[in-house]
């Protein structure tokens, strides 16, 4: 099962202001979003040492590790869903250094906030992925690039 991430990332490599708000977020309807979301045979989020699942007709799952959640979607068609936000960045951090994530849906948004929480493993890991697709959004403000991780040797993918 893959493991995709979905990241609104500011021109200067913010995910949120200082206080965590992401008052800037863009219409999901209008660039995608909520296709990549519904497209999902999970949308997972981890929070507060928990991983939270939301499957298709509202079913939910709880549990304190990924290898439950794993275990639990063991059999399940489709993809692994996960936004980054700022409660759920270091689990996301680990899923890519732990080579589990195949995808990152990055959309660029046209502000910069100059301060604000940062996402070290992206701006660590941009130089060595691969862009696989990449296309301007509606008033040419808006860049939406998919980054493909390649499987290293040895990694379950």
């Amino acid at each position: 099962m893959e493991i995709k991430v979905l990241a609104q990332i500011t021109q200067d490599g913010y995910i949120a202001r200082p206080d965590g708000k992401r008052d800037w977020y863009i219409n999901p309807d209008k660039f995608g979003i909520n296709t990549f979301f519904d497209k999902a045979a999970a949308i997972l989020d981890y929070k507060d040492g928990e991983c939270l699942a939301e499957y298709p007709g509202n079913e939910t799952f709880s549990g304190k590790t990924l290898g439950e959640f794993i275990r639990h979607m063991n059999n399940s068609d489709g993809y692994i869903a996960i936004e980054v936000n700022p409660h759920n960045l270091s689990f996301v951090d680990s899923l890519i250094t732990g080579h589990a994530v195949t995808e990152l849906h990055c959309i660029q948004i046209p502000t910069c906030l100059e301060e604000g929480i940062q996402w070290p493993a992206f701006i660590k890991a941009k130089p060595q992925l691969q862009i696989a697709e990449q296309k301007v959004l509606t008033d040419q403000r808006f860049l939406y690039i998919i980054y493909r991780f390649t499987p290293v040797p040895g990694t379950c993918q």
